[in-house]
Protein backbone atom coordinates (compact mmCIF):
# COMPACT_ATOMS: atom_id res chain seq x y z
CA UNK A 1 0.00 0.00 0.00
CA UNK A 2 0.82 3.52 -0.52
CA UNK A 3 3.11 5.40 2.49
CA UNK A 4 0.98 7.45 4.77
CA UNK A 5 2.09 11.23 4.70
CA UNK A 6 0.11 12.38 7.50
CA UNK A 7 2.34 10.34 9.75
CA UNK A 8 5.81 12.09 8.76
CA UNK A 9 9.07 11.14 10.21
CA UNK A 10 10.69 14.12 11.69
CA UNK A 11 13.92 12.82 13.67
CA UNK A 12 15.54 11.58 10.21
CA UNK A 13 16.56 14.10 7.08
CA UNK A 14 18.06 12.80 3.88
CA UNK A 15 20.09 14.23 0.93
CA UNK A 16 19.74 13.16 -2.51
CA UNK A 17 23.18 12.75 -5.02
CA UNK A 18 21.58 12.78 -8.18
CA UNK A 19 24.13 10.86 -11.15
CA UNK A 20 23.49 10.68 -14.61
CA UNK A 21 21.18 7.64 -14.62
CA UNK A 22 20.10 7.25 -11.08
CA UNK A 23 20.24 8.74 -7.31
CA UNK A 24 21.92 7.96 -3.80
CA UNK A 25 20.46 9.10 -0.98
CA UNK A 26 22.21 9.34 2.55
CA UNK A 27 20.51 9.61 5.59
CA UNK A 28 21.36 12.09 8.65
CA UNK A 29 21.60 9.01 10.99
CA UNK A 30 19.72 5.45 10.46
CA UNK A 31 16.28 4.48 11.48
CA UNK A 32 15.88 4.08 14.76
CA UNK A 33 13.02 1.26 13.85
CA UNK A 34 14.53 -2.17 12.88
CA UNK A 35 13.71 -3.47 9.46
CA UNK A 36 14.34 -2.44 5.85
CA UNK A 37 13.82 0.96 4.27
CA UNK A 38 12.86 1.66 0.73
CA UNK A 39 14.11 4.62 -1.99
CA UNK A 40 11.15 4.65 -4.72
CA UNK A 41 11.69 7.21 -7.59
CA UNK A 42 7.78 6.92 -10.14
CA UNK A 43 8.59 6.62 -13.56
CA UNK A 44 6.45 6.42 -16.72
CA UNK A 45 7.29 2.47 -16.73
CA UNK A 46 5.95 1.69 -13.12
CA UNK A 47 8.84 3.10 -10.86
CA UNK A 48 12.19 2.31 -10.05
CA UNK A 49 13.29 1.60 -6.01
CA UNK A 50 15.62 -0.26 -3.79
CA UNK A 51 15.98 -1.13 -0.34
CA UNK A 52 18.17 -0.10 2.56
CA UNK A 53 19.03 -2.89 5.35
CA UNK A 54 18.37 -2.17 8.97
CA UNK A 55 21.28 0.45 10.46
CA UNK A 56 22.33 1.72 6.82
CA UNK A 57 22.74 5.14 5.71
CA UNK A 58 22.65 4.89 1.94
CA UNK A 59 20.52 3.07 -0.60
CA UNK A 60 20.45 4.26 -4.46
CA UNK A 61 18.01 3.29 -7.98
CA UNK A 62 19.50 3.53 -11.28
CA UNK A 63 18.02 3.06 -14.63
CA UNK A 64 17.20 7.06 -14.87
CA UNK A 65 17.24 9.04 -17.72
CA UNK A 66 19.92 12.37 -17.93
CA UNK A 67 18.96 15.93 -17.44
CA UNK A 68 15.42 14.68 -16.66
CA UNK A 69 13.48 15.98 -13.42
CA UNK A 70 12.17 12.96 -10.82
CA UNK A 71 10.43 12.98 -7.86
CA UNK A 72 12.19 10.81 -4.42
CA UNK A 73 10.43 9.61 -1.63
CA UNK A 74 12.13 7.79 1.17
CA UNK A 75 9.91 5.57 3.48
CA UNK A 76 10.94 4.53 6.87
CA UNK A 77 10.63 0.56 7.80
CA UNK A 78 7.27 1.63 9.14
CA UNK A 79 5.90 2.88 6.35
CA UNK A 80 5.81 6.38 7.36
CA UNK A 81 7.46 9.43 4.64
CA UNK A 82 10.53 10.90 5.51
CA UNK A 83 9.55 14.82 5.94
CA UNK A 84 6.17 14.03 4.69
CA UNK A 85 6.67 14.17 0.98
CA UNK A 86 8.46 13.29 -1.91
CA UNK A 87 11.23 15.61 -2.70
CA UNK A 88 12.07 16.32 -6.38
CA UNK A 89 15.77 16.10 -7.82
CA UNK A 90 17.16 16.47 -11.85
CA UNK A 91 19.64 13.57 -13.13
CA UNK A 92 23.05 15.51 -14.05
CA UNK A 93 24.09 15.16 -17.89
CA UNK A 94 27.34 13.76 -19.03
CA UNK A 95 29.81 14.07 -22.11
CA UNK A 96 30.66 10.56 -23.62
CA UNK A 97 29.91 6.81 -23.09
CA UNK A 98 28.80 5.71 -19.23
CA UNK A 99 26.89 2.75 -17.85
CA UNK A 100 24.98 2.03 -21.10
CA UNK A 101 24.36 5.74 -21.83
CA UNK A 102 24.78 8.38 -24.60
CA UNK A 103 23.85 12.22 -24.98
CA UNK A 104 24.18 15.04 -27.62
CA UNK A 105 27.67 16.74 -27.52
CA UNK A 106 26.02 19.85 -28.91
CA UNK A 107 22.59 20.19 -26.50
CA UNK A 108 20.60 18.20 -24.05
CA UNK A 109 17.53 17.98 -26.34
CA UNK A 110 17.67 14.07 -27.04
CA UNK A 111 19.38 11.30 -24.45
CA UNK A 112 19.26 7.77 -25.11
CA UNK A 113 19.93 4.39 -22.78
CA UNK A 114 19.53 0.37 -23.78
CA UNK A 115 19.28 -2.47 -21.57
CA UNK A 116 20.04 -5.93 -23.19
CA UNK A 117 16.59 -8.13 -22.03
CA UNK A 118 17.02 -11.84 -21.20
CA UNK A 119 14.58 -12.37 -24.35
CA UNK A 120 17.98 -11.67 -26.51
CA UNK A 121 16.18 -8.31 -27.52
CA UNK A 122 17.68 -4.59 -26.94
CA UNK A 123 15.60 -2.25 -24.97
CA UNK A 124 16.33 1.14 -26.33
CA UNK A 125 14.70 4.62 -24.52
CA UNK A 126 14.74 7.87 -26.44
CA UNK A 127 14.01 11.08 -24.59
CA UNK A 128 13.71 14.78 -26.58
CA UNK A 129 12.15 17.98 -25.53
CA UNK A 130 11.24 18.39 -28.87
CA UNK A 131 7.35 18.16 -30.21
CA UNK A 132 6.82 14.86 -31.63
CA UNK A 133 3.68 15.90 -33.20
CA UNK A 134 6.06 18.26 -35.70
CA UNK A 135 9.28 16.60 -35.41
CA UNK A 136 10.81 13.25 -35.27
CA UNK A 137 13.84 11.96 -33.57
CA UNK A 138 16.14 9.30 -35.34
CA UNK A 139 18.74 6.52 -33.76
CA UNK A 140 21.36 4.81 -35.67
CA UNK A 141 23.40 1.78 -35.69
CA UNK A 142 26.83 2.14 -37.54
CA UNK A 143 30.04 0.77 -38.35
CA UNK A 144 32.08 3.81 -39.37
CA UNK A 145 29.89 7.38 -38.25
CA UNK A 146 28.17 7.72 -41.95
CA UNK A 147 25.00 7.76 -42.40
CA UNK A 148 25.13 5.15 -45.31
CA UNK A 149 25.14 1.45 -44.90
CA UNK A 150 23.58 2.24 -41.50
CA UNK A 151 20.34 0.84 -39.58
CA UNK A 152 17.99 3.83 -38.81
CA UNK A 153 14.92 4.10 -36.50
CA UNK A 154 12.88 6.82 -36.84
CA UNK A 155 9.98 8.05 -33.92
CA UNK A 156 7.65 10.42 -33.36
CA UNK A 157 3.42 10.73 -32.81
CA UNK A 158 0.73 11.05 -35.28
CA UNK A 159 -2.18 13.67 -35.18
CA UNK A 160 -4.17 11.27 -32.61
CA UNK A 161 -0.81 11.03 -30.71
CA UNK A 162 0.07 7.41 -31.39
CA UNK A 163 3.57 6.34 -31.32
CA UNK A 164 5.34 5.83 -34.91
CA UNK A 165 8.68 4.35 -34.92
CA UNK A 166 9.78 3.13 -38.27
CA UNK A 167 12.80 0.76 -39.07
CA UNK A 168 14.55 1.62 -42.06
CA UNK A 169 17.95 1.29 -44.08
CA UNK A 170 19.85 4.44 -45.11
CA UNK A 171 21.58 3.97 -48.64
CA UNK A 172 23.12 7.76 -48.76
CA UNK A 173 22.45 11.02 -46.78
CA UNK A 174 19.22 11.42 -47.75
CA UNK A 175 16.05 10.06 -45.68
CA UNK A 176 16.27 6.47 -45.46
CA UNK A 177 13.55 4.32 -46.83
CA UNK A 178 11.44 1.89 -44.83
CA UNK A 179 12.49 -1.52 -43.90
CA UNK A 180 9.90 -4.37 -45.54
CA UNK A 181 11.26 -6.56 -42.53
CA UNK A 182 10.25 -4.17 -39.19
CA UNK A 183 12.46 -5.64 -36.53
CA UNK A 184 10.88 -2.97 -33.68
CA UNK A 185 8.85 -4.93 -31.11
CA UNK A 186 7.39 -3.42 -27.91
CA UNK A 187 6.57 0.29 -28.74
CA UNK A 188 5.74 2.64 -25.52
CA UNK A 189 5.31 5.96 -24.91
CA UNK A 190 5.03 8.35 -22.11
CA UNK A 191 5.28 11.54 -20.87
CA UNK A 192 7.84 12.48 -18.09
CA UNK A 193 8.26 16.00 -16.97
CA UNK A 194 8.06 17.94 -20.25
CA UNK A 195 9.72 15.03 -22.33
CA UNK A 196 8.45 12.48 -24.52
CA UNK A 197 9.44 9.48 -24.07
CA UNK A 198 9.89 6.40 -26.68
CA UNK A 199 10.68 3.01 -25.87
CA UNK A 200 11.19 0.08 -28.41
CA UNK A 201 13.10 -3.37 -29.04
CA UNK A 202 15.31 -4.49 -31.90
CA UNK A 203 16.61 -8.09 -31.65
CA UNK A 204 20.02 -8.84 -31.12
CA UNK A 205 21.08 -10.19 -34.29
CA UNK A 206 18.89 -9.69 -37.30
CA UNK A 207 18.25 -12.49 -40.28
CA UNK A 208 17.35 -9.35 -42.04
CA UNK A 209 20.23 -7.97 -44.43
CA UNK A 210 18.97 -4.72 -44.26
CA UNK A 211 19.46 -4.53 -40.74
CA UNK A 212 23.14 -4.63 -38.82
CA UNK A 213 23.47 -6.51 -35.91
CA UNK A 214 22.68 -4.72 -32.38
CA UNK A 215 24.95 -7.00 -30.70
CA UNK A 216 28.77 -5.58 -31.15
CA UNK A 217 30.91 -2.66 -31.16
CA UNK A 218 29.39 0.15 -32.94
CA UNK A 219 28.81 4.02 -33.46
CA UNK A 220 25.18 5.58 -32.67
CA UNK A 221 23.84 7.81 -34.41
CA UNK A 222 21.27 10.65 -33.46
CA UNK A 223 19.22 13.02 -35.70
CA UNK A 224 16.12 15.18 -35.22
CA UNK A 225 14.12 15.97 -38.33
CA UNK A 226 10.84 18.28 -39.10
CA UNK A 227 7.82 16.17 -39.81
CA UNK A 228 6.16 17.38 -42.95
CA UNK A 229 1.85 16.08 -43.98
CA UNK A 230 2.57 13.72 -40.72
CA UNK A 231 5.93 12.29 -42.22
CA UNK A 232 9.35 12.80 -41.86
CA UNK A 233 11.87 14.68 -43.83
CA UNK A 234 15.54 14.73 -44.60
CA UNK A 235 17.44 15.74 -40.97
CA UNK A 236 20.02 17.99 -42.84
CA UNK A 237 23.26 19.33 -40.27
CA UNK A 238 20.63 18.40 -37.51
CA UNK A 239 22.66 14.98 -36.53
CA UNK A 240 25.58 14.13 -34.39
CA UNK A 241 27.10 10.56 -32.98
CA UNK A 242 28.74 9.01 -30.60
CA UNK A 243 33.08 10.11 -30.25
CA UNK A 244 33.39 5.88 -30.13
CA UNK A 245 31.96 3.03 -30.54
CA UNK A 246 29.92 1.32 -28.04
CA UNK A 247 29.39 -1.73 -27.11
CA UNK A 248 26.26 -3.57 -26.80
CA UNK A 249 26.74 -7.12 -25.44
CA UNK A 250 24.40 -10.01 -26.01
CA UNK A 251 26.64 -12.58 -24.95
CA UNK A 252 26.92 -14.65 -27.77
CA UNK A 253 28.78 -17.91 -27.53
CA UNK A 254 32.02 -18.70 -29.39
CA UNK A 255 31.59 -20.40 -32.62
CA UNK A 256 32.88 -23.17 -31.58
CA UNK A 257 30.05 -24.09 -29.61
CA UNK A 258 27.95 -24.20 -32.55
CA UNK A 259 28.79 -26.52 -35.75
CA UNK A 260 26.60 -26.31 -38.40
CA UNK A 261 27.09 -29.15 -41.39
CA UNK A 262 25.16 -28.07 -44.60
CA UNK A 263 25.18 -30.49 -47.97
CA UNK A 264 23.43 -29.46 -50.99
CA UNK A 265 21.45 -30.86 -53.59
CA UNK A 266 19.81 -29.87 -56.63
CA UNK A 267 16.36 -28.73 -54.79
CA UNK A 268 17.32 -29.11 -50.90
CA UNK A 269 19.97 -28.32 -48.48
CA UNK A 270 20.60 -30.98 -45.01
CA UNK A 271 20.90 -28.54 -42.35
CA UNK A 272 22.68 -30.42 -38.95
CA UNK A 273 23.08 -28.26 -36.08
CA UNK A 274 25.76 -29.72 -33.22
CA UNK A 275 26.21 -27.66 -30.24
CA UNK A 276 26.93 -27.58 -26.54
CA UNK A 277 25.06 -24.78 -25.61
CA UNK A 278 23.37 -26.19 -22.17
CA UNK A 279 21.07 -23.19 -22.01
CA UNK A 280 19.53 -23.95 -25.61
CA UNK A 281 17.13 -26.87 -25.89
CA UNK A 282 16.40 -25.98 -29.84
CA UNK A 283 17.79 -24.76 -32.36
CA UNK A 284 15.81 -21.65 -35.40
CA UNK A 285 17.11 -22.92 -38.64
CA UNK A 286 16.20 -19.65 -41.62
CA UNK A 287 17.00 -19.78 -45.18
CA UNK A 288 16.72 -16.77 -47.10
CA UNK A 289 17.02 -16.27 -50.65
CA UNK A 290 19.64 -13.46 -52.21
CA UNK A 291 17.18 -10.92 -51.62
CA UNK A 292 16.46 -11.47 -48.51
CA UNK A 293 13.30 -12.78 -48.18
CA UNK A 294 12.06 -15.82 -46.15
CA UNK A 295 12.20 -19.66 -47.56
CA UNK A 296 12.25 -21.73 -44.29
CA UNK A 297 12.38 -21.79 -40.80
CA UNK A 298 11.79 -24.76 -38.44
CA UNK A 299 13.29 -24.88 -35.20
CA UNK A 300 14.88 -28.38 -34.54
CA UNK A 301 16.41 -29.99 -31.69
CA UNK A 302 20.25 -30.01 -30.86
CA UNK A 303 22.38 -32.70 -32.98
CA UNK A 304 19.19 -33.54 -35.27
CA UNK A 305 19.06 -32.75 -39.13
CA UNK A 306 16.52 -30.63 -41.05
CA UNK A 307 15.77 -31.05 -45.08
CA UNK A 308 14.69 -28.08 -46.74
CA UNK A 309 13.13 -28.82 -49.80
CA UNK A 310 11.22 -26.86 -52.53
CA UNK A 311 14.76 -24.97 -53.69
CA UNK A 312 15.66 -23.95 -57.28
CA UNK A 313 18.84 -25.44 -59.01
CA UNK A 314 22.04 -23.75 -59.12
CA UNK A 315 21.18 -20.87 -56.79
CA UNK A 316 22.43 -18.98 -53.54
CA UNK A 317 21.29 -19.20 -50.24
CA UNK A 318 21.94 -17.82 -46.87
CA UNK A 319 21.39 -19.70 -43.49
CA UNK A 320 21.30 -18.56 -40.36
CA UNK A 321 20.84 -20.59 -36.94
CA UNK A 322 19.81 -18.70 -33.55
CA UNK A 323 18.65 -19.62 -30.25
CA UNK A 324 14.62 -19.07 -29.77
CA UNK A 325 15.82 -16.12 -27.38
CA UNK A 326 17.91 -14.45 -30.00
CA UNK A 327 21.07 -14.56 -27.57
CA UNK A 328 23.70 -16.76 -29.62
CA UNK A 329 23.67 -17.44 -33.39
CA UNK A 330 26.11 -18.09 -35.90
CA UNK A 331 27.05 -15.62 -39.02
CA UNK A 332 24.95 -16.29 -42.21
CA UNK A 333 26.18 -19.34 -43.86
CA UNK A 334 26.42 -18.95 -47.59
CA UNK A 335 25.39 -22.14 -49.77
CA UNK A 336 24.23 -22.83 -53.22
CA UNK A 337 21.80 -25.76 -54.61
CA UNK A 338 23.49 -28.21 -57.13
CA UNK A 339 22.85 -27.56 -61.13
CA UNK A 340 19.77 -29.99 -61.87
CA UNK A 341 20.67 -32.73 -64.42
CA UNK A 342 19.36 -31.90 -67.55
CA UNK A 343 17.56 -34.21 -69.71
CA UNK A 344 17.72 -34.09 -73.72
CA UNK A 345 16.02 -31.51 -75.25
CA UNK A 346 13.75 -33.81 -77.05
CA UNK A 347 12.49 -35.38 -73.90
CA UNK A 348 10.38 -32.41 -72.62
CA UNK A 349 8.68 -29.93 -74.58
CA UNK A 350 7.14 -27.34 -72.69
CA UNK A 351 4.45 -25.40 -74.60
CA UNK A 352 3.74 -21.37 -72.88
CA UNK A 353 0.80 -19.43 -74.09
CA UNK A 354 0.60 -15.71 -72.26
CA UNK A 355 -2.42 -13.50 -71.91
CA UNK A 356 -2.56 -10.41 -69.58
CA UNK A 357 -2.77 -11.54 -66.33
CA UNK A 358 -2.25 -15.45 -67.00
CA UNK A 359 -0.27 -18.09 -68.11
CA UNK A 360 -0.71 -21.16 -69.19
CA UNK A 361 1.85 -23.96 -68.91
CA UNK A 362 1.95 -27.74 -71.25
CA UNK A 363 4.52 -30.11 -70.35
CA UNK A 364 5.16 -33.04 -73.25
CA UNK A 365 7.34 -35.54 -72.07
CA UNK A 366 8.74 -38.84 -72.67
CA UNK A 367 10.92 -39.49 -69.43
CA UNK A 368 9.83 -43.07 -68.28
CA UNK A 369 11.11 -42.45 -64.84
CA UNK A 370 8.85 -38.98 -64.15
CA UNK A 371 5.50 -39.55 -63.59
CA UNK A 372 5.25 -35.78 -62.68
CA UNK A 373 6.31 -32.56 -63.41
CA UNK A 374 7.18 -29.50 -61.02
CA UNK A 375 5.84 -26.22 -62.35
CA UNK A 376 7.37 -22.88 -60.69
CA UNK A 377 7.24 -19.47 -61.58
CA UNK A 378 9.59 -16.72 -60.36
CA UNK A 379 9.29 -12.92 -60.81
CA UNK A 380 12.05 -10.49 -61.99
CA UNK A 381 12.90 -10.28 -58.06
CA UNK A 382 13.55 -14.39 -57.80
CA UNK A 383 10.78 -14.77 -55.64
CA UNK A 384 7.99 -18.00 -56.15
CA UNK A 385 4.45 -16.43 -57.14
CA UNK A 386 3.73 -20.12 -58.56
CA UNK A 387 4.10 -23.79 -58.09
CA UNK A 388 2.20 -26.66 -58.87
CA UNK A 389 2.85 -30.42 -59.57
CA UNK A 390 1.32 -31.53 -62.79
CA UNK A 391 1.20 -34.75 -64.79
CA UNK A 392 3.27 -35.39 -68.21
CA UNK A 393 1.06 -34.03 -71.12
CA UNK A 394 -1.29 -31.81 -69.16
CA UNK A 395 -1.86 -28.25 -68.98
CA UNK A 396 -1.77 -25.63 -65.90
CA UNK A 397 -2.75 -21.88 -65.99
CA UNK A 398 -0.67 -19.72 -63.56
CA UNK A 399 -3.56 -16.65 -62.69
CA UNK A 400 -3.39 -13.15 -61.16
CA UNK A 401 -0.24 -12.21 -62.63
CA UNK A 402 0.55 -8.69 -63.72
CA UNK A 403 0.14 -7.34 -66.79
CA UNK A 404 2.88 -6.56 -69.24
CA UNK A 405 5.38 -8.14 -66.94
CA UNK A 406 8.40 -10.35 -67.13
CA UNK A 407 8.37 -14.16 -65.61
CA UNK A 408 10.42 -17.00 -65.26
CA UNK A 409 9.55 -20.52 -65.53
CA UNK A 410 10.94 -23.73 -64.26
CA UNK A 411 10.11 -27.20 -65.02
CA UNK A 412 11.66 -29.40 -62.51
CA UNK A 413 11.24 -33.43 -61.81
CA UNK A 414 10.08 -33.76 -58.21
CA UNK A 415 13.36 -35.74 -57.45
CA UNK A 416 15.46 -32.56 -58.76
CA UNK A 417 17.02 -34.74 -61.59
CA UNK A 418 15.51 -33.57 -64.44
CA UNK A 419 14.61 -29.86 -65.20
CA UNK A 420 14.51 -27.22 -68.25
CA UNK A 421 16.96 -24.47 -68.12
CA UNK A 422 14.30 -21.28 -66.68
CA UNK A 423 11.96 -20.29 -69.58
CA UNK A 424 11.20 -16.72 -69.71
CA UNK A 425 7.85 -15.18 -70.57
CA UNK A 426 6.25 -11.87 -70.46
CA UNK A 427 2.62 -11.94 -69.83
CA UNK A 428 0.57 -9.51 -72.34
CA UNK A 429 -0.12 -5.70 -71.94
CA UNK A 430 -3.90 -5.28 -70.33
CA UNK A 431 -6.68 -4.22 -72.50
CA UNK A 432 -7.89 -0.80 -72.03
CA UNK A 433 -11.24 -0.46 -70.42
CA UNK A 434 -12.27 1.51 -73.48
CA UNK A 435 -12.28 -1.59 -75.24
CA UNK A 436 -14.57 -3.37 -73.02
CA UNK A 437 -17.83 -4.24 -72.79
CA UNK A 438 -20.33 -5.95 -70.67
CA UNK A 439 -23.11 -8.51 -71.41
CA UNK A 440 -25.52 -9.68 -68.24
CA UNK A 441 -25.36 -13.26 -68.48
CA UNK A 442 -29.52 -13.28 -67.12
CA UNK A 443 -30.87 -10.90 -70.20
CA UNK A 444 -28.33 -11.12 -72.42
CA UNK A 445 -28.21 -7.09 -72.68
CA UNK A 446 -24.54 -5.57 -73.82
CA UNK A 447 -23.54 -2.74 -72.22
CA UNK A 448 -20.81 -0.54 -74.10
CA UNK A 449 -18.47 1.01 -72.75
CA UNK A 450 -19.47 3.99 -70.07
CA UNK A 451 -23.32 3.07 -70.53
CA UNK A 452 -24.54 3.01 -66.78
CA UNK A 453 -25.16 -0.77 -65.34
CA UNK A 454 -28.78 -1.17 -62.80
Amino acid sequence: QPATPTQPTQDVSFQLQPSATGVRVLLSRPFSEQGRWSLTVPTPQGGVGSFGQSGSRTASVTGLLPNTVYQASVVSPSGKIVGGASQSFRTTSFDGQKDGMTRSEKSDVLTSQWKVMPSGRVMFTLATDADLTKNYVGLGISNDRQMAGSDIITAYLNGEGRPLVHDRWAKERALPEEDSDNQVRDVRVSQLNGRTVFSFSLPCMSMDEKDLPVHGDHFLLFSRGALSNGQPTYHGTNRFHTNDKVNINCKSVAPGNIDVQISSQSMSIDVQVRSQVPAVSSWNVTVLNSNGGKVFERSILPNTQVKIDGLIPATAYRILVTSPDGRFSTQPLEVKTQPAVPESAGNIDVQISSQSMSIDVQVRSQVPAVSSWNVTVLNSNGGKVFERSILPNTQVKIDGLIPATAYRILVTSPDGRFSTQPLEVKTQPAVPESALNCTDTDTGKIYQDGERYS
